[in-house]
Parts: C-alpha cells; sequence; structure tokens
C-alpha cells in the first residue's frame, strides 16, 4: 500500500507541479500563441490550427474545454497544455503533431479513451498520467517512443495495444495501473526502462519481448495478480526487484535451455521468481476452435476474423483475413443505345451488393468517320474519339470537328457539365449579365454553383473570350478538388487541407503543374491525364550519414638513388642536385598511388559528399547539406642510406590505406515527388593532389650499430585543403540510386554503392568526367506574388521559410556511432534581415557518435553558429562551432581535420525555435519550365515585388530571352531583360506610376493597361506611358474584353467599361427578375436624386430575363419632369451584345403617366430592356410590366 501512494503522489506531482502560474490566461472563444490559432465553441469544443508549437501551459487548468481537436500544422503540443483540464472527454484528432510533451494532459480525469496516430512519434514524461478515467489506449504503429511515467496512475486503464518498432518504453510508464490486465509488449521494442508495471496489481500474465537480455530492477515490482511471466531466452540477468511483491507468482516460461537458465544472474529481492516452476518451453495458448467475424467481407473489401487466447490474462489474438468476394454482375439494362460517333451505355447491378456501374457500349462509327477534318493518324485523335463518343464534346458541324480552333470559355464549362452529367439547373441563377445564348446557359449556372467558375468580373462571364492556359488549368483545378476529390490521389476535397489551413496567397501554372502559393510555402497539383494529384510542397530531400570504410593497403617501390654531393657525417640537407632527383622519385611514387587508388574507386584524401536529385526534365535539384569524410594522407616513408664520399640510398616502398565512404539511410524523402525522380545522385568533389612542402631529413639511429636513413615526407595544409574543398563548385557523379520506390522503402542500391551490412552502403568514388556546379536551390518561401508570364513563373514579395537544422546523423560521422538510446538537439544561429533567428531539430535516435565530419554546414550564408547536444546515458554533450560564410554566398560552413568532438558540458540548454520565416519583399525569383527550380532576378533594382506582366499584345506569345517583361514594383513599373538561359541581365524603369498588384493591370491589343496608386488608368503601348483621364480609385480589379476591345473595372460591386477611344460607361446597377416585372434591388431601375448633377446623361440596361410567354406589351412606370429618353426592348438572338431592336420609343418633356409599348417579337422569349437619353433629378422608374 505505501508503495502504491508513492506511486499516485508522484504522478500527482509530475501532474500539478508543474502547471504555469498564469493557466487560465486564455480566454473562451478565440485566440492566438503567436502562430498558433484556436476557437472554443459554446459545447467546449476546443479547435487548434496554424502552424508552429502550442506553447507550455497553454490550457492548463481549463474546466470549459469538452474536446480538442489538432488541425494545420501544429507540430508539438507543449508541457502541461492541457494538465488539469478535468472536463476534457476525448482528443478527436491529432493532426500533424508529432510530439506530445511532458505532462501535456495529466490530470485529464474525464479522459475514457484515447487514439494515437502513427504521425506522433513521441509520448512526453507524465504525458497522460493520473487520467483516472482512461480504459483503453490504441497507439498506432509510428509512435515510437512513450517517456517516464506517460501513462502512470490511470487507475481505470484495462488494456492498451502498443505497435511495433517501439524504441523506447520509459521508466514507470504503467506504474499504478492498478486496473490493467493486458499487457501484449511488442518483440522488437528497442529500450525497456526500470519499474515499467509497478503496482499493476490486476496484470495476471506478462510476455517479455525477444529484444530483452536484462530484465530492468523492479519492472513488474508490486503486482500482487502476477501468476505467469514468459522469459525469452536471449535473457541473461533479471535486475534487483524486478519480482519483489508478485506473491501469486507461479510458473516462469523460459524459452531457452535449462544451462541457459542456471546461467541467469538473479538480483535481489526476486524470491518468487526463484521459487516459482520453471518450464522450459513458452506457454501453450488456448484458442476457441470457432473464430469470430470481426468484420465480414464484402465484393469490395477484405474481411476479418479473429480469435483470442482464453488463458486469464493472456490476450493474445490471431488475426485472419476473409478475402473479398467480388461482384456479381447481372446481364444489365440499356440505358442508351449507341447513335453514330456517340456510345451507348448499359447500367449492371450486383446481385450481391445491389451496387451499379455503367459500361460502355461501342459507338456506330467512329470520329474520323463523321468529322471529315480529322486525320486519325493525329497524335490527337485518340482524345477527339474520347470525348464525342462520350458526349462530353460535339462538333461544330455535321461534317466538322475543327481540331485546331480556339476553345471558349463558355465551350469548356460545357464539357465539365458534360462531365459531372449534366445535373438539372432549373431554378439556379447567376449574377452573370453577359450569357446571351441558351445552349451553355445551364452549364454555367451548375460550374458557378459548384464553385469552377466565378467569372472574369461579378457580373460577366464572358462566354465568348479564348481560355488561356492558366484560366484553364484553374477551372479543372476546383473541378477535380470539388467533383473529384483531387483524382488519383488520396488528398482531400476541400482545397483549405491542400493549402494548411487557407490564406492562398495566389497561383500560377507551369505546363502540367499548378502552383499555389501559401502561409506555409509553395504547394504544388498535377495533371495527370484524367485529374489533379496533390504533390504537397517542395520535394523533400533524402538525408544519409555518412562515414567511411578501410578498403585495402597499396604500396609501391621507390628505386635506389647515387646521391652526386658527398655526405660523409650524413648530416644537414641534402644538395639542390640531390634533392631534385629525390623529389621527383618521391612524388612519382605517390601519383602512381593516388592513380592505382582512383581506378579501384578508393580515396586517399577526404572529400566533400553532396546529394541531388535528378528530375524529369534532368535538371538537378541540390541538397543544402554536405558531409567531409576520410582522413588527410601524409606520405612517409624510410629509406636506408650509406654516406661516404659516394653516397647511396636504397630502394624502399611507400604504402597507403585506401578508403571508400559510406552512406547511411536517414529518410529517404521524396513523398509524392517520387514518380518525378529519376535518380538520387552523389556527388564529390575533386582529391586534393598538390603535396606543397617536401621534406627530405638525414637522420641516424641513436642506439645499437649506428645506422643511416633518409626520411621523406610530403605534407599539405589539411586545414587550407578542408576549405578548399568546402569551397568547391565543381562536383562530380560518383553514384546514383535510380530505384527510387525502393528507396521510399529503406533500400539503397545503384551504380557504384556496395551493401556492406548494418544498414550501410559503400560508395565506389568513380567520378565521372563531366563536371557539374553545384548550384543549391533557394529556401522554400511563400509569394505573396505569383505570376505567369508565357511558359515562366515569376514568385515575389517573399517570406522565405528558413531551412531546417540538419538532422544530426547527416552532421556527425558514421564511422564512430555507437549503440545506446541519446536524445539530440541540432541548433542553428542565423542572423537575418529582422534580427537573430534560431531553428532547431530534435531526434530520439538509437545511434549516436560524439563526432562530427570534417565539415558541418548549413544552407544559409547568414548563420553563424552550429550547436549540437547529445544525452544519453545519463551525461549531457554538446559543441558549439562557429560557421563562416561562403565565397558564394550559397551557404555558411565550419572545417576541422577529424572533424569536431562533442564534449561533456553539464549546463547547456537545447534552445528553442524563436522563427521559421523571413520577410522579403524587394526579392524578385524566376523559373522557366520546372517550377521547383527558381533563379533569383538579382538585378531585377525594385523596392518591393507587387506583381510582373507580360509587355506584349494580347494573344502574343513570350519567350525567354525574347522580350522583357514589366514588374510592378513599389518604386514604379520597370522593363527587366533576360537572356536565353534565363537570367536577368537589365532592370529599367520606365515609370515612376506605382501599381498595387497585376490584378489592376490587364494585358491589350496595343500593349500594357494599368491602373496606378492614384487610381487612374493609363496605357503602356509602344515605349510611353500615357494617362486614359479617368480615374477609378476603389477599383478592385482589371480585365481585357478581346470580343470588345474593352477593359472592364471593377470596384465595389460596381463595373466601368473603357473603349479603345478611352470614352467609359457606368454600370452601376443590378437586376434581377421579379414576378412579371424587373426590379433593381431598391425597386427603382433609376434614382437619380444620388447624383450631384440636376440632369444626367444615363444609358442603362436591364439584365436579359427569359418569359414563358410571347411578349406583345411593355409597361414603363416614369415619374419625369422633362425628360429626353430612348425606351428600347431587345430579343436576344445569341450573336449580338444586346440583340435585335424589337421596339423603340422616345419621350420628350414632363411623363407623369404609365407609359405603354408595343412589341411584337415572334421569335424570342428572351428579353433586355434599354433607356438612353437624359433625366432630371427626381426622376422615378419603377417596374416594367409586360404582358
Amino acid at each position: 500500500m505505501k508503495k502504491r501512494i508513492c506511486t499516485l503522489l508522484l504522478a500527482l506531482c509530475l501532474t500539478l507541479g508543474l502547471l504555469p502560474a498564469a493557466a487560465q490566461a486564455a480566454g473562451d472563444g478565440s485566440g492566438t500563441f503567436d502562430t498558433v490559432r484556436w476557437t472554443l465553441d459554446a459545447d467546449g469544443g476546443l479547435t487548434v490550427s496554424g502552424t508552429g508549437d502550442l506553447p507550455d501551459g497553454a490550457f492548463a487548468g481549463r474546466t470549459d474545454i469538452v474536446t480538442v481537436t489538432f488541425t494545420g500544422q501544429v507540430a508539438r503540443i507543449g508541457r502541461s497544455a492541457f494538465a488539469g483540464c478535468t472536463q476534457l472527454r476525448r482528443v478527436d484528432g491529432f493532426g500533424a503533431v508529432t510530439c506530445v510533451m511532458s505532462q501535456a494532459f495529466a490530470g485529464c480525469t474525464a479522459l475514457t479513451e484515447l487514439a494515437v496516430p502513427g504521425t506522433v512519434a513521441e509520448i512526453g514524461t507524465g504525458a497522460f498520467s493520473a487520467c483516472t478515467g482512461l480504459t483503453a489506449v490504441t497507439l498506432a504503429p509510428g509512435v515510437r517512443s512513450l517517456g517516464a511515467y506517460a501513462f502512470a496512475a490511470c487507475t481505470a486503464l484495462r488494456r492498451i495495444d502498443l505497435p511495433d518498432g517501439m524504441t523506447l518504453l520509459g521508466s514507470g510508464l504503467f506504474s499504478g495501473c492498478t486496473a490493467l490486465t493486458e499487457l501484449p509488449l511488442p518483440d522488437d521494442v528497442a529500450w525497456v526502462e526500470p519499474r515499467l508495471c509497478e503496482n499493476c496489481t490486476a496484470l495476471q500474465n506478462i510476455v517479455l519481448p525477444a529484444t530483452m537480455t536484462e530484465v530492468p530492477r523492479g519492472l513488474l515490482r508490486g503486482c500482487t495478480g502476477l501468476r505467469r511471466v514468459t522469459l525469452q531466452g536471449a535473457v541473461t540477468a533479471v535486475g534487483n526487484g524486478a519480482f519483489a511483491g508478485c506473491d501469486a507468482l507461479a510458473d516462469v516460461y523460459f524459452t531457452g535451455t535449462r544451462a541457459q537458465w542456471d546461467a541467469v544472474a538473479v538480483g535481489a529481492n526476486n524470491a518468487r521468481l526463484t521459487a516459482a516452476a520453471v518450464h522450459l518451453s513458452a506457454p501453450a495458448h488456448t484458442y476457441p476452435e470457432a473464430w469470430t467475424v470481426v468484420r465480414a467481407p464484402t465484393c469490395t473489401d477484405d474481411g476479418l476474423r479473429t480469435r483470442t487466447c482464453l488463458d486469464p490474462g493472456c490476450g493474445k489474438t490471431l488475426s485472419e483475413t476473409i478475402p473479398a468476394l467480388g461482384h456479381d454482375w447481372d446481364d444489365g439494362v440499356i440505358v442508351r443505345a449507341p447513335s453514330g460517333v456517340r456510345m451507348g451505355e448499359r447500367r449492371v447491378t450486383c446481385r450481391r451488393c445491389g451496387r451499379t456501374q455503367a459500361e460502355a457500349i461501342p459507338p456506330e462509327i467512329a470520329a474520323y468517320e463523321q468529322f471529315h477534318d480529322i486525320d486519325r493518324n493525329a497524335w490527337s485523335y485518340d482524345g477527339i474519339q474520347y470525348c464525342v463518343a462520350r458526349g462530353l464534346m460535339s462538333g461544330t458541324g455535321t461534317h466538322t470537328f475543327l481540331p485546331g480552333g480556339v476553345t471558349t470559355r463558355a465551350q469548356l464549362v460545357q464539357v465539365l457539365y458534360h462531365l459531372a452529367g449534366n445535373p438539372d439547373m432549373t431554378g439556379v441563377t447567376t449574377p452573370f449579365t453577359d450569357l446571351t445564348s441558351d445552349w451553355y446557359q445551364a452549364a454555367v449556372a451548375w460550374a458557378y454553383k459548384t464553385g469552377v467558375v466565378d467569372g472574369t468580373s461579378p457580373t460577366t462571364f464572358s462566354p465568348s473570350l479564348p481560355v488561356t492556359r492558366e484560366q484553364a488549368a484553374v477551372l479543372l483545378m476546383r473541378y477535380a478538388a470539388r467533383l473529384l476529390g483531387f483524382a488519383g490521389s488520396d488528398a482531400p476535397a476541400d482545397l483549405s487541407a491542400f493549402a494548411d489551413g487557407g490564406s492562398v496567397t495566389g497561383f500560377a501554372v507551369s505546363g502540367e503543374f499548378v502552383v499555389m502559393s501559401t502561409s506555409a510555402g509553395l504547394r504544388y497539383l498535377h495533371f495527370n491525364g484524367s485529374g489533379y494529384d496533390s504533390l504537397g510542397g517542395m520535394v523533400e530531400m533524402p538525408e544519409f550519414a555518412f562515414g567511411t570504410i578501410m578498403s585495402a593497403t597499396i604500396s609501391t617501390d621507390i628505386a635506389g638513388i647515387t646521391l652526386k654531393g658527398s655526405y660523409p657525417q650524413w648530416k644537414g640537407t641534402l644538395a639542390a642536385s640531390d634533392r631534385s632527383g629525390v623529389e621527383r622519385a618521391f612524388r612519382s611514387a605517390i601519383s602512381e598511388l593516388q592513380t592505382v587508388a582512383s581506378a579501384g574507386g578508393c580515396c586517399l584524401q577526404p572529400v566533400v559528399l553532396r546529394v541531388a536529385l535528378r528530375l524529369w526534365d534532368d535538371s538537378l535539384l541540390w541538397s543544402g547539406a554536405a558531409a567531409c569524410v576520410g582522413h588527410a594522407w601524409q606520405p612517409e616513408t624510410l629509406a636506408d642510406a650509406t654516406p661516404g664520399t659516394v653516397s647511396t640510398i636504397d630502394g624502399t616502398t611507400l604504402s597507403a590505406t585506401m578508403w571508400q565512404p559510406t552512406l547511411h539511410l536517414v529518410s529517404s524523402g521524396l513523398g509524392h515527388w517520387q514518380p518525378f525522380v529519376k535518380a538520387v545522385e552523389i556527388y564529390a568533389t575533386e582529391e586534393t593532389s598538390d603535396f606543397s612542402t617536401m621534406r627530405f631529413r638525414c637522420e641516424q639511429s641513436q642506439t645499437g650499430q649506428k645506422t643511416y636513413h633518409l626520411r621523406m615526407r610530403a605534407e599539405n595544409d589539411t586545414s587550407a585543403q578542408l576549405r578548399q574543398s568546402a569551397e568547391a563548385q565543381e562536383m562530380r557523379l560518383v553514384a546514383s540510386i535510380t530505384d527510387t520506390k525502393s528507396l521510399q522503402e529503406g533500400t539503397v542500391a545503384g551504380s557504384n554503392l556496395t551493401d556492406i551490412g548494418g544498414g550501410k552502403v559503400a560508395v565506389a568514388v568513380i567520378r565521372q568526367s563531366t563536371a557539374v556546379a553545384w548550384q543549391p536551390t533557394p529556401s522554400r518561401f511563400t509569394a505573396n506574388t505569383l505570376d505567369t508570364v508565357g511558359t515562366s513563373l515569376f514568385a515575389g514579395n517573399l517570406v522565405r521559410h528558413l531551412p531546417a537544422a540538419p538532422h544530426f546523423l547527416s552532421v556527425v560521422d558514421a564511422t564512430t556511432l555507437k549503440n545506446g538510446v541519446a536524445s539530440t538537439y541540432v541548433s542553428v544561429d542565423i542572423a537575418t534581415e529582422a534580427g537573430n533567428a534560431t531553428i532547431t531539430r530534435s531526434a530520439l535516435l538509437e545511434q549516436y557518435s560524439l563526432q562530427t565530419t570534417n565539415l558541418v554546414s548549413y544552407p544559409d550564408s547568414r548563420a553563424r553558429r552550429l550547436t549540437l547536444i547529445v544525452v544519453a546515458g545519463g551525461q549531457r554533450y554538446s559543441r558549439t562551432i562557429p560557421l563562416t560564410p561562403s565565397t558564394t554566398g550559397n551557404y555558411a560552413y565550419a572545417t576541422r581535420p577529424g572533424g569536431f568532438a562533442i564534449q561533456p558540458d553539464t549546463s547547456s540548454s537545447v534552445p528553442p525555435t524563436t522563427a521559421r520565416s523571413v520577410a522579403q519583399p524587394t526579392t524578385l525569383l524566376h523559373s522557366t519550365g520546372n517550377p521547383l527550380q527558381w533563379t533569383e532576378c538579382t538585378r531585377a533594382d525594385n523596392a518591393g515585388v507587387h506583381g510582373v506582366m507580360p509587355t506584349l499584345r494580347y494573344g502574343a506569345t513570350w519567350i525567354i530571352g525574347r522580350s522583357p517583361v514589366c514588374l510592378l514594383s513599389a518604386d514604379g513599373i520597370r522593363l527587366l531583360s533576360f537572356d536565353t538561359s534565363g537570367r536577368c541581365t537589365a532592370s529599367t524603369r520606365i515609370s515612376q506610376r506605382i501599381v498595387a498588384s497585376s490584378r489592376l493591370a490587364a494585358v491589350t491589343e496595343n500593349g500594357l493597361a494599368f491602373i496606378d496608386s492614384n487610381g487612374q488608368l493609363c496605357r503602356y503601348e509602344g515605349t510611353r506611358v500615357t494617362s486614359t483621364g479617368v480615374t477609378v480609385p476603389s477599383a478592385e480589379g482589371l480585365v481585357y474584353s478581346a470580343s470588345h476591345g474593352e477593359l472592364l473595372v471593377y470596384g465595389g460591386g460596381k463595373t466601368m467599361a473603357v473603349a479603345p477611344d478611352n470614352t467609359f460607361t457606368h454600370r452601376t446597377s443590378r437586376y434581377q427578375s421579379h414576378a412579371s416585372g424587373l426590379l433593381s434591388d431598391s425597386d427603382n431601375v433609376y434614382d437619380p436624386d444620388i447624383e450631384e448633377k440636376s440632369t444626367q446623361a444615363v444609358d442603362l440596361r436591364t439584365d436579359q430575363t427569359e418569359l414563358p410567354f410571347r411578349l406583345r406589351l411593355a409597361q414603363w412606370h416614369i415619374d419625369a419632369s422633362d425628360a429626353d429618353v430612348r425606351l428600347t426592348v431587345y430579343a436576344e438572338n445569341g450573336y449580338s451584345c444586346h440583340g435585335e431592336m424589337g421596339s423603340s420609343q422616345r419621350l420628350r418633356g414632363a411623363v407623369r403617366a404609365v407609359v405603354r409599348q408595343r412589341v411584337a417579337m415572334p421569335r424570342s422569349r428572351t428579353v433586355r430592356f434599354g433607356l438612353q437619353g437624359t433625366l432630371p433629378s427626381g426622376t422615378r422608374i419603377g417596374n416594367i410590366n409586360m404582358s
């Protein structure tokens, strides 16, 4: 009882002792912690989103939280974040959380069940201790570390499922779990600490894992109900008190031999273990004959059945898959018979599950037989055949398809509408006023309702406007996202998940890729031929631990030499005439050994290794990380000498030990980008072969018979050569991993790679003859401006995301790794424009080293120092290494022969991450063809990027190196020139006018139009920028209508159309059909009381409306003192902008009555009303009634 009380007190101390004083600081409703956002609804549902880490004690002690859900990219739940939340019942989702820190949910007594996904790798000390209502816990594969007392004093916990692959079960993990009856331990758990199940009084049976060679002290102390224990044959010792107080223990099953059992060293306080009956075999399980069907099989899904051991306290369960049954289809019903080029459809039904599916009936004739302008051998024929056979597209005439024709916005939306199955759109309306034909009305209504289209302005759809590539990409992306759920991938249909919780700052199109800029960086979609795959962010680089392995000792002979000088006393240095000959022979021997080593793929001097991805277009995407491995070779040999009037040097041998680099896979990276990566390639610098110093020393023996020798030694400045290698910008390919799919599964194989066991691969350093320039890519970023010009992408006004700190294993020398669980930290301090920033990366490892490679680096030249911290075996070690920026500005690094030693240090603390991004509004990046490869436009000379636009006329093609682009910047408009390789070569400011965004600029038939910061509409045509005289201070966007040659300015719910001669028309009212009349929002078509002028020129047209009858009479309700207007009724015909005029009537003078206008319109029931002229203040025009 005393031990049980101590355990509970310990859990309470862990729970309550670390609660922050300001535990109730957060209020109800919503709030933020730096980059973490939270909302609390009226039912106590807490949602935590955003990025970064939830701080310590964020919600500790709150009693109004019932459920909690993590979304977005919150990576870590801080210490005591929810400690003492006694009303918390469920954790509904962990989102992107990877670590639950100590005491995070301690004392949450209302928590009853817990399911932790595999994305949570680490659960800290006491994280769920004293959760006295917790009855069941499930940990998914991927959870690897459970800290000390993580579930201590969970007195209602009956069962917990532990996954395979765990690295740590901490001390006192289940201490005081008095209801725990079953605890299946995974066989491959790496490390189990003492007192794991202390005072688990209901536990009756336990099987210790196969990896356990020593039963930790106090492991099962106080388990008074324990009756049976199984020990594996690998056990050699039992710690003190491991089975103390196990009064019911009767049977011990040992899987080894009697000799092995007799050799087991049993510590003190284990009397019940030694008194129990020992069985030299594993206990036989008692399974029921009948299986229990847990999940019945269906036509498409496998079923599952289980059998559970009936022995008390065992709980071992066998599982078996029941194969899926498959569909049993009937003969089907013909829904649509084939007709001409249109295929038919048969719908079949599964007799077993009732599922129906459509089967195609081939068309009667092929597309080329129907449409005479189609070449059956053309590259596009299969696509045309597919579309016409399924009714997605039709011909432009009976026998014409017009394959080279331009697709309009209406036509593309119609295709997507057919693809969606032509849903009924009766009663669905849109705000677009320019839909003049019936054939696409339903399609546009569907697309608007589903969110596939937004229109070219709030009131226009521009159905006849040709579809640009970026518009087509966005329409297809929206269709794929909202109706197909990103076909071909597991990404959800909700784009907010793709954009990491929202805040999409822009999008652009590059070939088959759609690029989105989000608050978390760039995100990519790829068109796979039938839908869009979500590729997530930029490809993750593989990470390797590099070391060395000795290969062989090689040697060569140096022939004897007769010296020209006389050295009777054999003292001093050699004469110049003799020195040159000796040096020549010595250097020749060195060169020969270097040649032999190189031919065998081995090294004699340190080399810098870098990793690159060879992408689908054969470009290289470089990792910013680097490793320098190997020891410096200082050639030396001792030759016997015979001094005298004629002195000689005997022949001797020069030897060297060859070595090869090794690599061990730390992380495979790649992710969804794997199909786009041809190979992971390893590159190396050249070996330094310049031995600048040659020393030849005459030596005499000092003991015994006097002998004479010549010591020959070649030396170089190893530190200088390491720096030279670190600065090298030219690399040569030495190895290639082409099976990237297997790499993701942990297998490393490829050219010049040899598996040497232990998870390591030796690299044969056989350099290709072609040198490759090392060009690390820009860091990850969010672009507040992202524009497409031709086939190029431009990103500006950046927020750069600082590179992650390197993984600990990629920094240390893998040759010196030793086994042992260690907490490791790599921290980098960076001097950014916004001040000092710290990036820290932690990892719990099963191997660690206290020695780095010869080179440590970070892919940002602003980095000032790198700190390494290791906690292992109860000891703390650390090392802070100052970094030097490279001369090329690519990265920062430090070198030391033999590497840097990580030394004991009891005072160091882990620096927290203080910043993850830095704003760079003046930086402009450029990408051509490959959206992963970005080049900085260093000659842009701008004060801040607002947008990038082409300088060509509407419809022309912009080609890199042939035409400049317009940069809309904070100091005006600039022309940027590029060479054919994509480098920005010149920047010229052509105007001081400021344009706030590329949304306020448009390409026209004559050049570029834009709206400056003063609201003035300007044109850039030829070489001049001129003002149109039109001012629109509230403009939100500018688009160009190619069909009418107009610029459409929209903002504030209003639209202005500007003609090529700079005359303009205001369109200030929105109309809707209502009963038998047309009403505006204010029940008045026109109300000039709001105008400043007493008499105003008007040119208004209502929206079109479709009538259920042929219009014969229109009645205008007009009240005007002195009018001069023309009333017009148009009949829509699908060709002109406003339709045919059906009736026109002019009014002059005072009008105080209902004006009746007769109309004869035999061909149309779709009408639009117009009013042109001048009206005085006070005029009222009400409903237009129709009959």
